[in-house]
C-alpha cells in the first residue's frame, strides 16, 4: 500500500478521482471523521470511491508515521448487522 500526503480538505478524493484510478488506490484513508466535508448531503467522495470497490477509512491516527509505500493495513470491521460501515480495529504492517 503506499500513503498518499495530501494537505487539502477531506473531500480530496472526490477531487482526484481520476488521478486515483491512474495510481490504483486500493484504500482512502484519512484522519477526519468523514472523507466528505462536514455539510454534504450528496457523499461524494464515499460514492466516488465506494462505487470503484475502495474502502473508505476514517479517523484514522498516526498517519504520518506511515512510509511513503510498501506497507500492509489490516482493517477488522466490527460486524453490525444491517450496517453499512462500522467501527475498525486497524493495524499497519511495516517492512523489517
Amino acid at each position: 500500500m503506499r500513503a498518499v500526503r495530501a494537505q487539502q480538505p477531506p473531500s480530496f478524493f472526490q477531487q482526484r478521482e481520476g488521478e486515483g484510478r491512474a495510481r490504483q488506490i486500493k484504500a482512502g484513508g484519512i484522519d477526519t471523521a468523514s472523507i466528505d466535508h462536514g455539510q454534504s448531503t450528496q457523499f461524494e467522495s464515499h460514492v466516488a470511491l465506494l462505487s470503484q470497490n475502495v474502502p473508505v477509512l476514517e479517523n484514522l491516527a498516526e498517519l504520518r508515521s506511515l512510509p511513503e509505500k510498501n506497507f500492509d493495513v489490516i482493517a477488522l470491521p466490527m460486524k453490525i448487522a444491517g450496517g453499512t460501515g462500522g467501527p475498525l480495529r486497524i493495524i499497519a504492517v511495516l517492512p523489517r
